[in-house]
């Protein structure tokens, strides 16, 4: 429970680049501080080493007139992720998207309460609030930025070495070799 690391340096935060599987609790829309809307999410950590532990993380509302165009496009991008991650839509089949293009209660009521791959990060705090973790959705499909790392999680999880076929379906290999290491690991001791 008690160790000479324990918080040592990052006040607690976990450390940024650690990948895990989280579960996703939204906790309302709330209102930004410019009059823009977003979900107010708490990730759940359900890998072993920091299983507990919440990350909150806002996610725009693409839907909401009132988002800019960055900030929407920005939950597009959050949400797209996040749908791949919980293995709610087929990237090689764009219709599988159209559920959730009904409305933010749609999106909402389907990841609520699903397990995602996520990429732990820290943000640099502003306007006087400290910095803290935040989440990043890792997928399965290979055009977004954080396929490999998704890779490198399922790896982790089933020791074995994970490589996809061309619509990104996961073919397991055994490993014969470590990977390089690219960021922190929760399934190794």
């Amino acid at each position: 429970m008690f160790t000479p690391e324990t918080s040592i340096g990052t006040d607690g935060l976990l450390p940024t680049g650690t990948l895990a599987t989280a579960v996703i609790g939204i906790r309302g829309l709330k209102e930004s501080r410019n009059g823009g809307q977003y979900l107010d999410g708490e990730f759940t950590v359900t890998s072993p080493n920091y299983k507990g532990r919440k990350v909150f993380t806002n996610i725009m509302d693409p839907f909401f007139a009132g988002n800019s165009d960055g900030a929407k496009n920005m939950g597009k991008e959050a949400i797209s992720r996040a749908l791949e991650g919980a293995s709610l839509v087929d990237h090689a089949d764009p219709s599988t998207y159209a559920p959730y293009g009904a409305g933010i209660m749609a999106v909402i009521d389907g990841l609520n309460s699903k397990e995602v791959p996520v990429e732990i990060v820290i943000e640099k705090g502003n306007e006087g609030f400290q910095d803290k973790n935040a989440i990043k959705f890792l997928t399965p499909n290979p055009k977004s930025g954080c396929f490999i790392k998704w890779q490198r999680l399922q790896q982790d999880i089933s020791g074995e070495n994970v490589e996809t076929t061309s619509i990104g379906q996961s073919v397991s290999n055994p490993v014969t070799q470590s990977a390089p290491a690219t960021g922190t690991s929760l399934f190794k001791s």
